[in-house]
């Protein structure tokens, strides 16, 4: 459910917090909205005097889409410091991703089961300000899912994918041989 990217839909995804965050320290700085660590957090990231100077260099092409998608880590920054507006933020894209939870849980027919949630990406390292919307909106399809750690880093569920695409059927020997190699990183 979602992953459609950051411009078709990357609801609570890293591209999508920077964007909120943009919106609103550009709102806090002309008086739309109300003030956020952001608007001083984000200029000085990127080395600007200001928002307007940023402004600038974002329509001038000066930065790719990964370097400014790197502002949702200013937002973690932001919230753990007591910051409102990058408090709802997270909270927003925990909700966001507790809704792609849930769907997949309601196409599944999951809807009354224990079933493991298991947040992996580095929008997570924000901690509990993004799991906790994100769990009390998935409580709303399955009030008995609860979040887990994964068993496996994101690229060993791409290597499972490939095995089942592949036809291959997983056993315990496959499992104990992924589990033995999760020390390699692949690049």
């Amino acid at each position: 459910s979602g992953g459609r990217g950051y411009y078709l839909g990357d609801e609570g995804g890293g591209t999508d917090i920077a964007q909120q965050a943009f919106r609103a320290a550009y709102q806090a700085d002309d008086g739309r909205a109300e003030p956020t660590a952001l608007s001083t957090l984000i200029p000085e990231y990127f080395q600007c005097r200001d928002l307007q100077e940023l402004l600038i260099k974002v329509y001038a092409h000066v930065y790719n889409r990964h370097q400014l998608a790197q502002v949702s880590k200013l937002v973690g920054q932001a919230a753990a410091a007591g910051d409102n507006v990058a408090i709802r933020i997270l909270a927003y894209a925990g909700h966001e991703l507790g809704k792609a939870v849930a769907a997949v849980l309601k196409s599944l027919d999951l809807t009354n089961v224990p079933f493991p949630v298991a947040p992996n990406g580095s929008v997570f390292k924000a901690g509990r300000l993004v799991t906790d919307a994100m769990i009390a909106r998935v409580h709303k399809t399955n009030p008995r899912a609860y979040l887990t750690a994964a068993r496996f880093p994101p690229a060993i569920g791409a290597v499972l994918q490939a095995l089942r695409d592949l036809g291959i059927s997983m056993d315990d020997r496959i499992f104990k041989n992924l589990e033995s190699s999760k020390g390699i990183v692949v690049q």
